[in-house]
């Protein structure tokens, strides 16, 4: 079916918009790999909350009624679309949805919260000590399942738990149930192969599990493991940080961060 003139016109405001979205997505993202790799401590908290800010931005205008109303309509035309455009409209709709019943406040509370947890799990973890971030963990479970019990499901969503929309949300597609399942297959196969190495009575090294790794010795492993894998140097980096993770900035620029 060929496009009308509205859907035409509504998709390009709908393309246009997600640019500036994009915009604000990519600046949070920068100064969220900063605050992970090389700010100083002094200034996580001040870059933190440039980066909610700039997520506020995105979010504001992710739910304008303006905005929501052209995801709307053109999920509705969908047969106008292309293959492509269908894609990305359901998954924005998909997103319209999920956040209609979020505020603007709610949303940046719950990404300040985040931010405030990564910098006290750093303390933690420093300091050996569970108990300092204990309490910031469980603000994060709260403040996370509050936002997801607010979504209006898609209608492959009506029988999501909250664990499901947590899952989905990270992992796109997967739940609760096929992890179960991954998870027993693992174990009934650890659990063979510990019995089989157990039952020859032979002793097995574990002094690695405690072997000192220098940072500049975990540098030349991740190194060599981007250079095999293909990693184009021109399109991304790699930083040091407390926890590894690969980010995405934009389509030509990745960051990888090695662990501490």
């Amino acid at each position: 079916m060929e496009k009308t003139a509205l859907t035409e016109e509504k998709l390009s405001y709908i393309k246009n918009e997600l640019e500036e979205i994009r915009s604000f997505d990519h600046g949070a993202r920068i100064i969220e790999y900063d605050l992970v790799t090389v700010c100083p401590e002094g200034g996580r908290e001040a870059s933190g909350d440039i980066a909610v800010f700039l997520n506020e931005l995105a979010f504001r205008k992710q739910t304008d009624p303006q905005f929501t109303e052209a995801v709307t309509f053109l999920y509705e035309k969908g047969s106008e679309l292309s293959d492509l455009d269908q894609v990305l409209i359901r998954r924005l709709y998909r997103e319209v949805l999920h956040n209609k019943n979020i505020s603007p406040v709610l949303a940046s509370e719950n990404e300040k919260i985040k931010k405030q947890a990564w910098t006290t799990w750093v303390k933690a973890k420093r300091e050996k000590d569970f108990s300092v971030f204990s309490d910031m963990l469980d603000a994060v479970l709260k403040s996370e399942i509050k936002r997801v019990s607010l979504w209006e499901p898609m209608e492959d969503e009506l029988d999501f738990s909250t664990y499901d929309r947590l899952i989905s949300e990270y992992e796109f597609g997967l739940r609760g149930e096929v992890l179960d399942q991954l998870f027993l297959t693992t174990r009934n196969k650890l659990v063979t192969l510990i019995k089989d190495k157990q039952s020859k009575n032979k002793q097995i090294r574990t002094d690695f599990l405690s072997r000192p790794v220098t940072d500049e010795q975990q540098r030349k492993i991740s190194e060599y493991i981007l250079e095999v894998m293909g990693f184009d140097k021109n399109r991304g980096t790699m930083g040091l940080t407390e926890h590894p993770f690969t980010n995405l900035l934009t389509k030509d620029d990745v960051d990888r961060k090695s662990v501490v």
